[in-house]
């Protein structure tokens, strides 16, 4: 056998990719099995103590990097499901100083309580501010009983018949996200930001109990909405963890 060849049946083979996200059940999994995995919660101490993942440890990011001995096991970043990007910079940052797998959590903690079907309609509201929704247009569904028009940008919207009752649009929320399901195989982040009637809030709990997908309902207007992306893209909060600082923690 050549030198060339010799040196070939040697290599290693190439490493599979580390996937970006862990779904909620794919979680759930892993901490049933055993498995080496640490749970880092990245919200702050008011949130955590109010619901956390089973088993998670509340850290800021520079703690995190610190901690070698979870180097050599699986990392998985905890936030509030609402913004990826500063979750993605860190995740980078951190397979970058060694950390062998590091997954960040599909829907965050709000996505955990809505599958095990403990989630109230409290934690589905989230503030304008804490949406970042540009950065991950393709992952966000907005339903409204109105179209938002060009001020949603890229944004896939779901406009609901102002009439309609709560089951026969839930049904076509659930057929709506079947269909976005076939086009990209990933969990989509559901923003409810008007319902029919006055039955948002009904609307909103039918969802988070029937669907697999992460259910947000908008604490605010879409006036509301639109001025925070308006802001967003003018500070150029786009992928830096600078945005920790600048929201007081609340990037997460």
């Amino acid at each position: 056998m050549g030198a060339a060849t010799a040196a070939w049946a040697q290599s290693p083979e190439p490493s599979k990719p580390v996937q970006e996200f862990a779904s909620a059940a794919q979680l759930s999994r892993m901490l049933r099995s055993g498995a080496a995995v640490n749970v880092a919660d990245l919200r702050d101490m008011a949130e955590f103590e109010r619901a956390h993942v089973e088993g998670a440890v509340r850290l800021d990011p520079l703690s995190l990097r610190t901690l070698d001995a979870w180097k050599a096991e699986t990392l998985v970043l905890v936030g509030s499901g609402a913004a990826y990007r500063a979750l993605r910079t860190l995740r980078a940052r951190l397979t970058e100083e060694g950390f062998k797998e590091v997954r960040i959590l599909e829907g965050g903690v709000r996505h955990w309580r809505q599958l095990q079907g403990q989630i109230h309609l409290g934690e589905l509201l989230v503030k304008p501010d804490r949406l970042d929704l540009a950065g991950d247009s393709e992952r966000w569904v907005v339903v409204a009983t109105e179209d938002l028009g060009d001020a949603m940008g890229e944004l896939e919207q779901l406009i609901l018949p102002a009439g309609e009752e709560v089951r026969q649009a839930t049904r076509r929320v659930q057929n709506h996200l079947q269909r976005a399901r076939q086009r990209a195989d990933q969990v989509a982040n559901v923003l409810l930001i008007s319902g029919p009637g006055q039955d948002r809030e009904v609307l909103a709990m039918a969802l988070a109990r029937s669907l697999r997908d992460n259910v947000f309902v908008l604490d605010g207007s879409a006036s509301d909405l639109q001025s925070s992306m308006a802001l967003r893209k003018r500070l150029g909060t786009s992928s830096s963890l600078d945005v920790f600082a600048r929201q007081g923690g609340q990037c997460w």
